[in-house]
């Protein structure tokens, strides 16, 4: 840069220079043709002074035209002087902003490992902590694994694995109403924790859709919040008979062969949910979003449907007698091969999951051990002798169900319908008796 400068100022001295030369010439020049005039005795005083008043514009001229050119030229050269001390600058400011980028990606790179060491360092002393056997610090492992998957999205699915493990290790597994092994209180209270935190995950980050393993758990005796996700879980074959699971969430989850006998379902959201085979029997639906529902050869006995919606919902071969399908929304519901009235279910209505089950698959008279569970079971529950009314399946006040749908059922006559679909149906005035609120 020095040597720029001394370099343009080196050309504006030349330049200057040739600018007073050549002004001293035009001096000269004008000085001798005015003396020529002067000296000429046959020109008049008048025109002796006009030739010295030429003389002095055309000297001021080229005072003029010189102070002009030296003027461009040193602004030329200024403007040189400052486009090469942007340049620079420029040049300069990209050499600081190419260390500072570098210096940038160092500091991140570094603070990534720091962070990845100080995550694993958490990681390992929260999964120690779960496996101490010692309660508070049981605990405290849970809800750190949980904090720690909060704080890294990416490792998410990493802990929620370690948290399923650990519950699938720890519950027994299901076998009807017959529980294969037992849990401790200690362990209980863990699985619970876990429970809590596995509905509180953050689903929106199972980008890759994976699944939640609660296969076959006897999960009887746990709570499940109010609004616990568990969008995509396997539960096929599991034990939730009797559990309050209001408003859970169950979108898509599978929930095949699953036993949900007297469960509160209020409000739950089981939209495009797989519920094959499952057992819904005396279940609480009333509100519960079942739109896509697949409860194809489920037992809904007495199950409450009240005000739920079964938009698209398939119960081909489902078992509902009486269960209550009042207010609840039956659009496009597949009700083909219904099962509206069985007459040799009453006849065993008592039998617990396991010794139904049996019985439907083996028939009771054809096999002695199951006749021996049977007797068993009677005698130590003497009501199950009792008489019970055998309530239709009722759909009065419910929405957007066709003829056409009902006559596709199994003994749809069996079923208590409003009066247009009665006499579309062509059924005679009911028996006040038959109905469970006896209207």
């Amino acid at each position: 840069m020095n040597r720029y400068k001394r370099e343009i100022s080196t050309l504006s001295t030349a330049i200057a220079s040739l600018g007073i030369g050549a002004l001293v010439l035009l001096s000269c020049i004008v000085a001798s043709n005015w003396l020529a005039v002067q000296q000429d005795t046959k020109i008049t005083a008048k025109e002796k002074l006009d030739a010295s008043l030429e003389a002095s514009k055309a000297i001021f001229g080229g005072l003029g035209t010189v102070a002009t050119i030296a003027g461009g030229v040193v602004l030329y050269l200024n403007f040189r002087v400052a486009s090469k001390t942007v340049a620079i600058a420029e040049k300069n400011l990209n050499i600081a902003k190419k260390k500072l980028e570098q210096d940038e990606k160092k500091f991140k790179e570094e603070s990534e490992l720091t962070e990845s060491r100080l995550i694993t360092d958490r990681f390992s002393k929260a999964v120690e902590q779960l496996s101490t056997g010692k309660p508070v610090e049981c605990l405290g492992g849970i809800f750190l694994l949980e904090r720690l998957a909060k704080d890294s999205p990416n490792d998410q699915w990493t802990i929620i694995k370690v948290l399923n493990a650990y519950v699938r290790e720890k519950l027994p597994r299901s076998s009807g109403k017959k529980p294969k092994g037992t849990i401790s209180n200690y362990d209980k209270q863990q699985i619970q924790a876990i429970l809590n935190v596995l509905g509180r995950r953050q689903v929106e980050l199972n980008q890759e859709r994976l699944t939640l393993d609660l296969r076959k758990a006897d999960l009887r005796g746990f709570n499940f919040p109010p609004g616990s996700n568990f969008s995509n879980a396997d539960f096929r074959g599991a034990n939730l008979a009797g559990v309050t699971l209001k408003e859970v969430i169950f979108t898509s989850a599978n929930l095949r062969d699953v036993d949900l006998e007297g469960a509160d379902l209020g409000e739950a959201n089981l939209i495009n949910a797989s519920l094959h085979n499952a057992n819904l029997n005396r279940a609480k639906l009333n509100g519960a979003k079942l739109g896509a529902a697949k409860l194809n050869g489920a037992f809904l006995y007495n199950a409450d449907f009240s005000d739920a919606i079964l938009k698209g919902a398939n119960l081909s071969c489902a078992h509902v007698q009486g269960a209550v399908f009042r207010e609840a929304d039956l659009e496009d519901t597949i009700l083909s091969q219904t099962i509206f009235w069985d007459s040799e279910y009453w006849e065993h209505r008592h039998w617990d999951w396991e010794t139904r089950s049996a019985w439907e698959d083996h028939k009771a008279e054809e096999n002695e051990r199951y006749k021996e569970e049977i007797a068993a079971y009677l005698a130590e529950h003497p009501e199950a002798n009792k008489p019970e009314q055998k309530w239709k399946p009722d759909f009065r006040q419910s929405k957007n169900l066709k003829k056409e749908q009902l006559t596709s059922a199994h003994d749809c006559k069996e079923g208590v319908y409003d009066e247009h679909l009665r006499q579309a149906l062509g059924l005679p005035d009911y028996d006040p008796s038959e109905f469970r609120d006896g209207s």
